[in-house]
């Protein structure tokens, strides 16, 4: 997976079908260290993992943020149609983080 540091934080790009498809199962050391993005996707699962994750619904301009409550394992996230990507992490961010981010990623 490609990484990219913002400041503190280091996010990991799902570029493959397989790294979308798994996500963080069986990565939870990933995520408590760092932040997993999932490129077009809208809704995401917490089936197989040990931890709640927090879950970012970014635009389709990378201009709108959206949190989804807490996501608890083995729960489903609310499917959010304006999104088309995904940011999971184990600690809340900065909207400012995830911002900041998306025009250095997206080149926006």
């Amino acid at each position: 997976m490609k990484q990219i540091k913002v400041d503190s934080h280091i996010f990991y790009i799902a570029e493959t079908i397989l790294d979308k498809t798994q996500g963080i199962i069986g990565r939870e050391k990933l995520i408590e260290g760092g932040v997993l993005v999932i490129p077009d996707c809208n809704w995401v699962h917490t089936f197989f993992i040990s931890l709640p994750l927090y879950v970012y619904f970014v635009s389709n301009d990378y201009s709108r943020v959206i949190l989804a409550p807490t996501l608890s394992p083995f729960r489903l996230s609310p499917w959010v149609i304006d999104a088309t990507h995904v940011i999971e992490a184990a600690q809340p961010l900065d909207e400012y983080i995830i911002k900041k981010f998306s025009r250095s990623f997206f080149k926006i």
